[in-house]
C-alpha cells in the first residue's frame, strides 16, 4: 500500500493508494482517521483502485481551515480528486462523510460514478445530547478530557456506543486510535468541527442533505447498522423514499461502523454493488 500527502486547497492532506481497476475513495467520518478503513482497503483492492485519507484535522493530514458543512465538504473533496488526478470515481461515505459524498455527487456529478453511504449522517437534525452538549466550550473539554487518557482500555469503553459488541473490535483498529486520539491539537481540533456544524438544537441545517436527496442521479447503496446509536435506523428507512431506487442493507448486531465491526459482509455488499448494481443483502 502506497503512503501520501498532497495539497488540497493550500491544506497537505495525508493518503493511501492500493490496487488497480476503477478507482474507489473512502471517505471516513468525525474524530476517525484513514486506518478506519484498514479491512476494507485490502478487500476492494483486489478489483479496484482505493484511495483512503485522513480528512482534514484528522490523522496526520493538517487542520481545517474551514468550517465543517457541505459546501466547504464538498470543495475539499472535490480538490483532493483534481489533485490526485482521479476523474470519476465511486464515493464511499461514512457518518460525517457521507453528507460531503451527497454534496459531491449533488454539485459535481461528471466526478461521481456510484456513491455509498454508510451509517451517514444527515439525514434529519437528530444528534445525541452528548454531542450537543460537547459544543459548551468548557464541558465539551471536559467530556473529551485530556489525550493522555487514551489507552486500549478506555477507548473499547468509549467505543460502547459506537459498536454493538465493542469487546470484539479488532486489536489492530484499538492500536490505531491509540495513536492517533493522543496526537496533540487532536481534542481542539475536534471541538472545533463539532462546533461548526451541530449547537444544543441539532446539526445545523447546512449539513443536513434531505433537501439533497431527490437530486441524486446516480446509483446508490445505503449501508446501516441496525443498532447504531448515533444515527437511528428508522431515519435512515424514512430519508430511503427521497432517494430514486437505491440498494440497501441493514446488518443486523452491528452499530455506527459496519465497515469494521461486519468488515467481510460490508465489503461483499459494496463490491457486488459496484460491480452489478445490487448487494445480495437488500
Amino acid at each position: 500500500m502506497q503512503d501520501f500527502f498532497v495539497k488540497v486547497n493550500g491544506i497537505d492532506v495525508h493518503y493511501v493508494k492500493k490496487g488497480s481497476g476503477p478507482p474507489v475513495l473512502l471517505i471516513h467520518g468525525l474524530g476517525e482517521f484513514l486506518e478506519s478503513w484498514m479491512f476494507n482497503i485490502d478487500g476492494l483492492s483486489s478489483e479496484f483502485t482505493v484511495y483512503a485519507m485522513d480528512l482534514p484535522g484528522h490523522g496526520l493530514s493538517e487542520e481545517w481551515t474551514d468550517e465543517y458543512n457541505i459546501e466547504s465538504g464538498t470543495r475539499f473533496l472535490y480538490g483532493f480528486m483534481e489533485a490526485v488526478g482521479i476523474d470519476k470515481a465511486v464515493i464511499v461515505g461514512h457518518s460525517l462523510g457521507g453528507p460531503m459524498t451527497v454534496g459531491l455527487a449533488v454539485r459535481h456529478p461528471e466526478k461521481v460514478e456510484k456513491l455509498v453511504l454508510v451509517n451517514s449522517g444527515g439525514f434529519d437534525d437528530h444528534v445525541s445530547m452528548g454531542y450537543r452538549l460537547a459544543t459548551v466550550p468548557v464541558l465539551g473539554r471536559i467530556m473529551l478530557g485530556p489525550r493522555q487518557i487514551f489507552n486500549r482500555k478506555t477507548i473499547r469503553f468509549g467505543m460502547r456506543r459506537q459498536f454493538f459488541n465493542a469487546g470484539a473490535v479488532p486489536e489492530a483498529w484499538v492500536e490505531a486510535a491509540c495513536t492517533h486520539f493522543r496526537r496533540p491539537n487532536r481534542n481542539s481540533m475536534l471541538m472545533k468541527i463539532i462546533r461548526s456544524y451541530t449547537g444544543l438544537r441539532g446539526i445545523k441545517k447546512d449539513v443536513t442533505i434531505l433537501n439533497l436527496l431527490h437530486e441524486i442521479h446516480q446509483p446508490v447503496l445505503i449501508v446501516h447498522g441496525e443498532n447504531d446509536n448515533v444515527v437511528p435506523v428508522e431515519k435512515v428507512r424514512e430519508a430511503c423514499r427521497l432517494i430514486d431506487s437505491p440498494a440497501v442493507t441493514i446488518f443486523s448486531e452491528c452499530g455506527h461502523n459496519p465497515h469494521i465491526e461486519k468488515s467481510s459482509e460490508f465489503n461483499e455488499a459494496v463490491a457486488s454493488f459496484l460491480r452489478n448494481g445490487h448487494t445480495g443483502h437488500d
